[in-house]
């Protein structure tokens, strides 16, 4: 699934499905700021019925821009 979103709406979406797993520097990156082409990535192994706050993985959050 792919989501395109606007700020603030986006950041605190990702950062409030993120729980353990997530990766701790991705984590601090996103909650520092995200910027226009940002890429975060989320992992979510079961059934859609299931998802809530703090069940997925960041596995990485990616600015491709310089």
């Amino acid at each position: 699934l792919v989501v395109v979103g606007h700020e603030p709406t986006i950041s605190v979406t990702a950062l409030t499905l993120a729980g353990r797993g997530s990766d701790r520097r991705a984590l601090e990156a996103l909650a520092d700021k995200f910027p226009t082409s940002a890429i975060a990535v989320l992992r979510f192994d079961g059934p859609w019925s299931r998802l809530r706050a703090g069940r997925t993985a960041l596995e990485t959050f990616t600015v491709p821009r310089g």
